[in-house]
């Protein structure tokens, strides 16, 4: 249940972020958060391991984010902190 519970409060903060509608109805959602990116951008993924050690599951326009047992909100903030400058 906690990590449904960080799974939707990212996907709301990343459509907020992004700009953007969530894909699915949150009766859907589970672990993994996805949502659309205002465009595709090459190497996104690589780049935000390289540069912040993030690790998500890019798919051209798509980012996919899963939550783990260990996954904190703090992770999360680090995301959103870093996904600006890098899709600009």
């Amino acid at each position: 249940e906690r990590c449904r519970t960080v799974a939707l409060d990212a996907r709301a903060q990343l459509c907020a972020l992004l700009d953007t509608e969530p894909l699915a109805p949150a009766e859907m959602l589970l672990q993994m958060a996805t949502v659309r990116l205002p465009r595709a951008v090459p190497d996104l993924g690589e780049r935000l391991f390289e540069e912040h050690r993030i690790e998500v599951n890019i798919a051209g326009d798509l980012l996919r984010l899963p939550i783990a047992a260990y996954t904190t909100p703090e992770e999360v903030d680090r995301l959103l902190a870093a996904l600006p400058g890098l899709i600009r």
